[in-house]
């Protein structure tokens, strides 16, 4: 985690054995927001823990590196290198986490020319998606599917949510 370590954590890995769990749900990309204010019937509004990395160049990188990278700021839970777009969506643990690398990981080793921004995690859909702040309206259905990590509701006090717009 923090501190400097540059081991990788990585959710349901051992470490060096580079192989994915197989019993552990693949975390979704973002948490729910206790806030549920407004939020119509059927829909759950959740924060990304999901960074996207723009004009990344991925030559002799792979995803440990990447997640080596990012480990120094909190829980690594997955790494997607699309090397034909030169992007990178580095998910989090948790929104606190993701904030933190965030802000801190401009100009760090191989992201000195990166944009780095919000991705959207598993089931959002882009037209219920706020790509400035990473908050996202989610059906039913996609929070039954994704939302049982046992993590509890993420409370943002000073966050003024700015969905819905449907």
């Amino acid at each position: 985690g923090r501190g400097g370590n540059n081991m990788m954590m990585m959710r349901g890995r051992q470490q060096g054995d580079g192989m994915m769990g197989r019993m552990m749900k693949k975390h979704p990309g973002w948490v729910l927001l206790k806030n549920q204010m407004h939020v119509p019937g059927g829909y759950r509004r959740v924060l990304s823990t999901t960074l996207w990395v723009g004009s990344f160049n991925a030559d002799g990188v792979n995803e440990r590196d990447v997640g080596n990278l990012f480990a120094r700021f909190g829980y690594v839970e997955d790494v997607s290198i699309k090397r034909a777009v030169g992007s990178v969506f580095v998910t989090m643990r948790d929104r606190i986490e993701a904030e933190t690398a965030k802000a801190e990981c401009f100009g760090v080793g191989m992201l000195a020319s990166c944009k780095v921004g919000w991705g959207h995690g598993a089931g959002v859909s882009r037209d219920v998606y706020d790509y400035r702040t990473g908050e996202a309206l989610i059906t039913e259905n996609v929070f039954q599917k994704f939302g049982d990590l046992n993590l509890p509701p993420y409370e943002y006090p000073s966050y003024v949510p700015r969905l819905p717009k449907l």
